[in-house]
Protein backbone atom coordinates (compact mmCIF):
# COMPACT_ATOMS: atom_id res chain seq x y z
CA UNK A 1 0.00 0.00 0.00
CA UNK A 2 1.36 3.42 -0.96
CA UNK A 3 2.21 5.93 1.76
CA UNK A 4 2.22 9.68 1.12
CA UNK A 5 4.36 12.17 3.07
CA UNK A 6 4.61 15.93 2.62
CA UNK A 7 8.41 15.76 2.22
CA UNK A 8 7.96 13.66 -0.93
CA UNK A 9 4.77 15.28 -2.21
CA UNK A 10 6.44 18.70 -2.41
CA UNK A 11 8.50 17.42 -5.36
CA UNK A 12 5.47 16.37 -7.38
CA UNK A 13 4.35 19.86 -8.39
CA UNK A 14 7.76 20.73 -9.82
CA UNK A 15 8.68 17.40 -11.36
CA UNK A 16 6.64 14.21 -10.93
CA UNK A 17 9.72 12.10 -11.69
CA UNK A 18 11.61 13.79 -8.83
CA UNK A 19 8.72 12.77 -6.58
CA UNK A 20 9.03 9.15 -7.73
CA UNK A 21 12.81 9.21 -7.26
CA UNK A 22 12.42 10.69 -3.76
CA UNK A 23 10.55 7.52 -2.80
CA UNK A 24 13.31 5.29 -4.18
CA UNK A 25 16.45 7.15 -3.07
CA UNK A 26 16.91 8.70 0.33
CA UNK A 27 19.01 11.86 0.42
CA UNK A 28 22.18 11.72 2.50
CA UNK A 29 21.98 13.64 5.74
CA UNK A 30 24.00 16.84 5.38
CA UNK A 31 25.90 18.62 8.13
CA UNK A 32 23.25 21.37 8.13
CA UNK A 33 20.51 18.76 8.57
CA UNK A 34 22.34 17.19 11.51
CA UNK A 35 22.73 20.58 13.18
CA UNK A 36 19.02 21.19 12.63
CA UNK A 37 18.14 17.90 14.32
CA UNK A 38 20.45 18.74 17.22
CA UNK A 39 18.79 22.14 17.55
CA UNK A 40 15.33 20.54 17.59
CA UNK A 41 16.44 18.10 20.27
CA UNK A 42 17.81 20.85 22.53
CA UNK A 43 14.71 23.03 22.04
CA UNK A 44 12.26 20.25 22.90
CA UNK A 45 14.43 18.39 25.41
CA UNK A 46 14.30 15.09 23.49
CA UNK A 47 15.51 13.64 20.20
CA UNK A 48 13.38 11.96 17.55
CA UNK A 49 15.52 8.86 17.44
CA UNK A 50 17.46 9.11 20.72
CA UNK A 51 20.61 9.74 18.64
CA UNK A 52 22.23 12.83 20.17
CA UNK A 53 25.73 11.29 20.26
CA UNK A 54 25.48 10.21 16.62
CA UNK A 55 24.37 13.70 15.54
CA UNK A 56 27.17 15.36 17.50
CA UNK A 57 29.80 13.15 15.83
CA UNK A 58 33.09 15.03 15.70
CA UNK A 59 31.65 18.48 16.29
CA UNK A 60 33.67 20.62 18.64
CA UNK A 61 32.27 21.28 22.13
CA UNK A 62 32.09 25.05 21.46
CA UNK A 63 29.92 24.38 18.37
CA UNK A 64 27.53 22.28 20.44
CA UNK A 65 27.42 24.93 23.16
CA UNK A 66 26.47 27.58 20.59
CA UNK A 67 23.63 25.41 19.30
CA UNK A 68 22.44 24.84 22.88
CA UNK A 69 22.58 28.57 23.65
CA UNK A 70 20.44 29.38 20.62
CA UNK A 71 18.03 26.59 21.53
CA UNK A 72 17.63 28.11 25.01
CA UNK A 73 16.58 31.41 23.42
CA UNK A 74 13.93 29.68 21.28
CA UNK A 75 12.48 27.36 23.96
CA UNK A 76 10.10 30.02 25.39
CA UNK A 77 8.15 29.98 22.11
CA UNK A 78 6.87 26.49 22.93
CA UNK A 79 4.79 26.81 26.08
CA UNK A 80 3.20 23.38 26.56
CA UNK A 81 2.72 20.53 24.13
CA UNK A 82 3.90 17.30 22.57
CA UNK A 83 7.05 17.23 20.43
CA UNK A 84 7.43 14.84 17.51
CA UNK A 85 3.74 13.97 17.29
CA UNK A 86 3.14 11.15 14.79
CA UNK A 87 0.20 11.58 12.41
CA UNK A 88 -1.40 8.87 10.29
CA UNK A 89 -4.46 8.47 8.11
CA UNK A 90 -5.37 5.08 6.65
CA UNK A 91 -7.70 4.76 3.68
CA UNK A 92 -8.72 1.70 1.70
CA UNK A 93 -6.20 2.59 -1.03
CA UNK A 94 -3.25 4.30 0.71
CA UNK A 95 -1.96 5.92 3.88
CA UNK A 96 -0.85 9.49 4.58
CA UNK A 97 1.66 9.99 7.37
CA UNK A 98 3.85 12.60 8.98
CA UNK A 99 5.52 13.66 12.19
CA UNK A 100 4.81 17.15 13.48
CA UNK A 101 7.69 18.76 15.32
CA UNK A 102 5.28 20.05 17.95
CA UNK A 103 1.57 20.10 18.73
CA UNK A 104 0.49 22.34 21.58
CA UNK A 105 0.56 25.95 22.75
CA UNK A 106 3.02 28.22 20.93
CA UNK A 107 3.75 31.89 21.55
CA UNK A 108 2.68 33.99 18.56
CA UNK A 109 2.33 37.79 18.56
CA UNK A 110 2.64 37.78 22.33
CA UNK A 111 -0.15 35.24 22.91
CA UNK A 112 -0.20 31.50 23.40
CA UNK A 113 -2.19 29.72 20.69
CA UNK A 114 -2.89 26.03 20.16
CA UNK A 115 -1.32 24.94 16.89
CA UNK A 116 0.85 22.52 14.98
CA UNK A 117 4.37 23.92 14.69
CA UNK A 118 7.40 23.10 12.59
CA UNK A 119 10.88 24.25 13.61
CA UNK A 120 13.33 25.22 10.87
CA UNK A 121 17.03 25.94 11.62
CA UNK A 122 18.63 27.72 8.66
CA UNK A 123 21.73 29.66 7.71
CA UNK A 124 19.79 32.07 5.52
CA UNK A 125 16.21 33.20 5.98
CA UNK A 126 16.07 34.59 2.44
CA UNK A 127 14.73 31.35 0.96
CA UNK A 128 11.66 31.74 3.18
CA UNK A 129 11.21 35.37 2.13
CA UNK A 130 11.32 34.20 -1.49
CA UNK A 131 8.73 31.47 -0.84
CA UNK A 132 6.41 33.95 0.85
CA UNK A 133 6.78 36.36 -2.09
CA UNK A 134 5.96 33.61 -4.60
CA UNK A 135 2.98 32.49 -2.46
CA UNK A 136 2.56 29.06 -4.08
CA UNK A 137 0.51 26.40 -2.31
CA UNK A 138 2.96 23.69 -3.32
CA UNK A 139 5.73 25.37 -1.30
CA UNK A 140 3.74 25.08 1.92
CA UNK A 141 2.12 21.65 1.58
CA UNK A 142 3.19 20.62 5.08
CA UNK A 143 1.16 23.51 6.52
CA UNK A 144 -2.04 21.90 5.25
CA UNK A 145 -1.33 18.16 5.29
CA UNK A 146 -0.45 18.07 9.00
CA UNK A 147 -3.58 19.98 10.10
CA UNK A 148 -5.61 17.72 7.77
CA UNK A 149 -4.20 14.58 9.39
CA UNK A 150 -4.74 16.01 12.87
CA UNK A 151 -8.32 16.94 12.00
CA UNK A 152 -9.07 13.44 10.66
CA UNK A 153 -7.73 11.98 13.91
CA UNK A 154 -9.22 14.40 16.46
CA UNK A 155 -11.91 16.49 14.73
CA UNK A 156 -10.03 19.70 15.71
CA UNK A 157 -8.92 22.29 13.18
CA UNK A 158 -5.60 23.85 14.22
CA UNK A 159 -3.47 26.52 12.56
CA UNK A 160 0.07 25.68 11.46
CA UNK A 161 3.14 27.77 12.32
CA UNK A 162 6.58 27.61 10.75
CA UNK A 163 9.15 28.80 13.29
CA UNK A 164 12.17 29.70 11.16
CA UNK A 165 15.41 30.34 13.05
CA UNK A 166 18.40 31.92 11.30
CA UNK A 167 21.52 30.78 13.10
CA UNK A 168 24.06 33.37 11.91
CA UNK A 169 23.82 35.45 15.08
CA UNK A 170 24.40 34.70 18.78
CA UNK A 171 20.89 36.08 19.27
CA UNK A 172 19.17 34.27 16.36
CA UNK A 173 16.65 35.84 14.03
CA UNK A 174 13.19 34.32 14.47
CA UNK A 175 10.47 34.44 11.82
CA UNK A 176 7.07 32.87 12.44
CA UNK A 177 4.75 32.14 9.52
CA UNK A 178 1.21 31.24 10.61
CA UNK A 179 -1.23 29.53 8.29
CA UNK A 180 -4.86 29.58 9.33
CA UNK A 181 -6.55 26.40 8.10
CA UNK A 182 -10.13 25.38 7.48
CA UNK A 183 -12.13 22.27 6.59
CA UNK A 184 -12.45 23.71 3.06
CA UNK A 185 -8.64 23.60 2.76
CA UNK A 186 -8.69 19.90 3.58
CA UNK A 187 -10.78 19.20 0.48
CA UNK A 188 -7.86 20.53 -1.59
CA UNK A 189 -5.44 18.28 0.32
CA UNK A 190 -7.61 15.22 -0.30
CA UNK A 191 -7.96 15.99 -4.01
CA UNK A 192 -4.21 16.62 -4.32
CA UNK A 193 -3.35 13.23 -2.80
CA UNK A 194 -5.87 11.53 -5.07
CA UNK A 195 -4.33 13.19 -8.15
CA UNK A 196 -0.88 11.86 -7.24
CA UNK A 197 -2.30 8.44 -6.42
CA UNK A 198 -3.88 8.16 -9.87
CA UNK A 199 -0.64 9.12 -11.67
CA UNK A 200 1.07 6.04 -13.09
CA UNK A 201 3.58 7.81 -15.33
CA UNK A 202 5.46 10.44 -13.28
CA UNK A 203 6.86 12.34 -16.26
CA UNK A 204 10.14 14.26 -16.07
CA UNK A 205 9.77 18.05 -16.13
CA UNK A 206 13.42 18.77 -16.96
CA UNK A 207 14.13 22.50 -17.16
CA UNK A 208 16.31 25.16 -15.55
CA UNK A 209 13.85 25.81 -12.72
CA UNK A 210 13.63 22.16 -11.68
CA UNK A 211 17.07 20.73 -12.46
CA UNK A 212 19.42 23.67 -11.82
CA UNK A 213 17.76 26.32 -9.69
CA UNK A 214 14.83 24.79 -7.88
CA UNK A 215 13.41 25.47 -4.45
CA UNK A 216 16.60 24.29 -2.74
CA UNK A 217 19.02 24.66 -5.65
CA UNK A 218 20.14 21.83 -7.91
CA UNK A 219 17.91 18.74 -7.99
CA UNK A 220 18.99 16.09 -5.50
CA UNK A 221 18.18 13.20 -7.83
CA UNK A 222 20.32 13.96 -10.89
CA UNK A 223 22.37 10.83 -10.27
CA UNK A 224 19.29 8.81 -11.22
CA UNK A 225 17.51 11.00 -13.81
CA UNK A 226 18.59 10.73 -17.44
CA UNK A 227 16.32 13.58 -18.55
CA UNK A 228 17.79 15.96 -15.98
CA UNK A 229 21.35 14.90 -16.73
CA UNK A 230 20.83 15.40 -20.46
CA UNK A 231 19.33 18.83 -19.84
CA UNK A 232 22.26 20.03 -17.74
CA UNK A 233 25.06 18.29 -19.65
CA UNK A 234 24.77 17.23 -23.30
CA UNK A 235 26.36 18.95 -26.28
CA UNK A 236 26.15 22.61 -27.31
CA UNK A 237 27.38 23.93 -30.67
CA UNK A 238 28.07 27.67 -31.08
CA UNK A 239 29.80 30.18 -33.34
CA UNK A 240 30.78 33.83 -33.17
CA UNK A 241 27.35 34.76 -34.51
CA UNK A 242 25.76 33.35 -31.35
CA UNK A 243 27.63 35.84 -29.17
CA UNK A 244 26.71 39.45 -28.45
Amino acid sequence: MKNYRSSNISHYFYCPKAYKLSLEYQKEQSEAMREGLLFEGYVFGKFKEDNEKELIGRKRPDTINLIKQKADLVKPLFIKGEPFRKLLLKTSDYTISGEADYVGTTLFQGKGIECIADLKFTGNMKVWDDLISLARKEDFIQAFIYPYLFYKETGKVLPFIYCVIENNFDNPLIKQIKFNTSIADFKWVSEMIETIHQDDFYYSNANYGTCVSGKYGRCSYLEHCNEGRNFIAGEIEMSLNNLS
